[in-house]
This record gives structure tokens, sequence and C-alpha cells, in this order.
């Protein structure tokens, strides 16, 4: 799927316009503060995702109501609208729809600067980008996820109130099988997808998936396995001598990882910080194809700050990888288009190769002839 335009209305600190958008890479240019990464939230918010930030509001200040519409095309034509009055009012091709209705046939898969340190930070940070994917995949994975969360917080409160009961491993077991069947369906995909990206991006590195549910037999990539509740329930409650002594459970999807190396050490200590920002990337890109692969949909990618802490060769292998990707991208930068150095291998736009525009004051424009300076 991809974006033909979107509409906005009183959407934070955006002029109210409507924008055409190119079905590849779409690069938005601006100052800080300028509006780019609002924009990058109002297609986040049109599919089904909701805002970046939960807590601000969204409605331009002293403005009633705000609304943000987009026109989609790809394996189908789609219109997506959302109306920003309190909550949010989604219809899809003019009907009232759920966040899951508009996320499952116009998947977006969106990553701010904080998320993209999946390479040096901790577990959890990998375990979003595996929730995202299955997210988008499987219908029922998001609450799943929720439901476990919720068992995981009742269970290790049990425990430090000395309660000795297997009631809440049991609904964590419930969970837990949807869970690890969804991220075993994906993992072997997402890993070496994301493989071959770092190698294009420059960067040796082998992956997997760390998870306590052994695969005990081959199943069809892309096909989510049966997991037994009882096989699970089984393997937590042979957790319980730890669990007891740790005062938290010791067993389950949240201590999931993916394992990340470089010539055998651990990536986080074997890159540099341009290297680790480059395989993020890679596994942004694996988990698009990834999503492409398992749903037959072609997500879109939205990235925010896309060059930051890339030297020239990182900007040069990213911008043409993005470029080769199967997916439209929407990108930002704060940074002068004359310092990206593009010009060498920009090549001519089209709609279904890229575009640049610039973002000032609110207001989006594209560039749709860029002197010779203007691309370094």
């Amino acid at each position: 799927m991809r974006f033909k335009s979107i509409k906005l209305y009183n959407y934070r600190n955006l002029k109210d316009q409507a924008l055409g958008l190119s079905g590849g890479l779409n690069i938005f240019s601006g100052p800080n503060g300028a509006g780019k990464t609002n924009l990058l939230e109002a297609f986040c918010v049109c599919s089904g995702w909701g805002a970046f930030d939960r807590t601000s509001r969204v409605v331009r200040i002293g403005s009633p109501m705000g609304a943000v519409r987009c026109e989609a095309e790809g394996e189908e034509d789609l219109a997506c609208a959302v109306r920003l009055s309190g909550r949010a009012s989604l219809r899809l091709n003019g009907e009232r729809a759920s966040g899951w209705d508009v996320r499952s046939r116009m998947p977006v898969l969106a990553f701010l600067p904080e998320n993209l340190t999946m390479v040096e930070g901790p577990p959890s940070c990998r375990r979003r980008l595996m929730d995202l994917v299955c997210a988008i995949c499987y219908p029922d994975y998001a609450k799943a996820l929720h439901r476990y969360g919720r068992a995981l917080r009742q269970r290790t409160a049990s425990l430090r109130s000395m309660k000795r009961e297997v009631y809440t491993l049991r609904l964590m077991a419930a969970e837990a099988a949807v869970i690890w069947a969804s991220r075993i369906s994906v993992g072997g995909l997402l890993t070496e997808s994301s493989v071959r990206w770092a190698g294009k991006l420059g960067i040796p590195v082998e992956a997997d998936l760390s998870c306590q549910m052994a695969v005990r037999s081959r199943w069809d990539v892309g096909r989510r396995p049966f997991l037994s509740q009882e096989e699970v329930f089984n393997l937590m409650m042979g957790g319980l001598e730890v669990e007891r002594r740790l005062m938290r459970p010791p067993v389950g999807p949240h201590r999931d990882d993916l394992r990340l190396t470089s010539r055998g050490r651990e990536a986080s200590w074997a890159l540099s910080r341009g290297q680790r920002r480059r395989l993020s990337y890679a596994l942004v890109m694996g988990a698009a194809e990834t999503v492409l692969r398992v749903t037959g949909r072609s997500p879109v990618v939205v990235l925010d700050e896309v060059f930051s802490e890339l030297d020239g060769e990182g900007r040069r292998s990213l911008f043409l990888g993005l470029r080769e990707l199967s997916c439209q991208v929407l990108a930002s930068t704060a940074e002068d288009l004359s310092s990206l150095g593009l010009r060498e291998f920009l090549g001519p736009g089209s709609a279904d190769g890229w575009a640049l525009y610039r973002v000032e004051d609110g207001s989006v424009a594209p560039l749709q002839e860029l002197e010779q300076e203007d691309l370094g």
C-alpha cells in the first residue's frame, strides 16, 4: 500500500493544506519546529495508530476540532479519514472503522529517533520491533500482548505479597501461546531479511530469535504454528523455584530477544555509533519485508530524522537502500539538502521513485526543481 495524498485541517501547527506524494521515497526537509514530525504523525493517526504523544492535544490550539484524510492505493484503493474532537473517530471508505480495521488494510511501520536504539538498547527495544510486526500481521496479537502484560503485573504483585497461586500463570500461559506462536512465525523472516539488508548497508551481522519456547519442528516460514496453552503452562511451572527466589516470573515472552552479533561479538560493542544506526535501519527494512511476505500488503515506512548520526557513506547507503525497498517511505530530516550530498546518486524523480519537500512554518511544498547547489 502507499499514500497518494493527505489533507490536513486544524492539525497541530500545520497549515490547512493538501499534499500529493510519490509512491517511493518521500523526504521532508526543514528546520526544527517547522512541522515535519507532526506531518509524519498525521499519517499514523489516519492509519489507526494514534498520535506519537498520547498526552498532548493534536488539534490546533484554539480550534474545536481537526481532521486528517488520506487516499491510498496498492493492493486496494482506500480512503482513510479521522475526525479529531475528544476521541478520534476513524472512517474507512466512508464507513466507521476501528483502529485494527485500518491498520490491517493500511499497514504503517513508524519509527522515531528514540525507537532506533534497537542495537544498543535493552531487549525491550527489540521486542517492540517484533510486537509492531506481529500486531500488523495477526489481528489477535495486540490484545493478547495487552492481556499478557496485565497478567504479568498481577503475577508479580502476587509474588511480592507471598501468595502461592497458579491462576495468574494460567492467564499468562493463554496469552503467551498466541504471542510466542506469532513471534516464532515472523522471527525467521525478520532475521533473514534484516541480515541481508545489513549487508547492503555495509554492516556484517548475524541475528536470531532468542525464545524460551523451543521450536520442536519446522513450520512453514511465515505461517503461525499452534502452541498448546498446556505446554506453555508446564514450561512456566518449571520455573516456579526460580520465580520464588527472584520474586518475578523468569519464563515468558517478556524475556524474548533478538540477538545481534557482528563477527561473533555483541553488535552493541562491536559496531560504532553510526554502524549501529545503520543496523537499526536494516532491522526496519527487514520488518517491512516481513510484513509484506506475511500479509501480502506492502507497508508504509515512516522515519523521523532519518539521516541523523550518519556520515556521508552511511547516508548514501541508506538512501539507496530506502529507494530499493519495495515500500513507500515517508522520512524527515532537519538537515539542509546541500549537506546531504544527494546529487551524485539521486537520479530522476518520479511517481514511484523519490520526491523532496520543504517544510517551513507549518507549510509543506514539493520541490519540483532543485538547483544544483541545493543537492550538494
